[in-house]
């Protein structure tokens, strides 16, 4: 059986207005379906030039050199976007909060202020193995547009750790244009830093724009999940 992490509940914003291709930017949910994705080179995604992680177990000699990379979308007020991922900064919040509210307005729950602040405190932590990055768009002012969060963990079935993604998010205002598969290609970059053998995540069975997406970066298992609140 796939190792989980039961104290932790898989979240993400709402399906997405089909595109023209039909691909949402952000996708998934503590519910049934679950997706992993094997971590190999022919995978690798090459995120900003200041990304760097200095938490304990992520061995960046095992990881490819990171570049800045960027891409460029139309809005529909043709304005051009350039959206880069890197590593969650302390001078994030007041962003990361707007958006997190968002977030947690979808899922109609509310998360105490101490809860919030000691979960992004944690990303901030070198002694904590949570991981939070965040896209920016860098044609407006490097604003805020999305975020993910993952922690790797060990494995009953593997030598090397896996990888579970959390949280995924993307500002309504911009979905549709790459962001969420930046975000999540971002998560499998520091994966194999670490090393880990693969990342994972929830989905709703339901989400069929979610998967359209999710075929193209992992593969679908079998597993279904269960929960037991304490």
């Amino acid at each position: 059986m796939l190792a989980r992490a039961p104290s932790f509940h898989l979240r993400c914003g709402k399906v997405a207005t089909s595109s023209s291709k039909g691909i949402p930017d952000y996708a998934w949910h503590p519910k049934s379906a679950s997706r992993t994705v094997r971590v190999s080179p022919s995978q690798a995604w090459v995120p900003h030039a200041n990304t760097r992680y200095t938490k304990p177990g992520f061995n960046p000699a095992k990881a490819r050199n990171y570049s800045s990379t960027s891409f460029g979308r139309t809005h529909s007020d043709n304005a051009t976007m350039s959206v880069q991922t890197r590593p969650i900064q302390a001078a994030d919040k007041d962003a990361w909060l707007d958006l997190w509210e968002g977030y947690n307005q979808f899922y109609k729950r509310t998360i105490p202020t101490e809860v919030t602040d000691k979960t992004f405190s944690r990303f901030l932590d070198e002694g904590v193995r949570m991981y939070g990055a965040v896209a920016v768009d860098s044609s407006d002012n490097n604003k805020l547009i999305g975020f993910v969060h993952w922690y790797p963990h060990q494995s009953t079935s593997s030598v090397d750790e896996v990888v579970y993604l959390h949280d995924l998010f993307v500002d309504p205002n911009v979905r549709n244009k790459g962001t969420g598969r930046k975000l999540i290609e971002h998560v499998y970059e520091h994966a194999k830093g670490i090393p880990a053998s693969s990342v994972y995540w929830h989905t709703q069975y339901f989400n069929y724009q979610g998967q359209i997406l999710y075929t193209k970066v992992a593969a679908r298992t079998d597993f279904v999940k269960y929960q037991k609140i304490l």
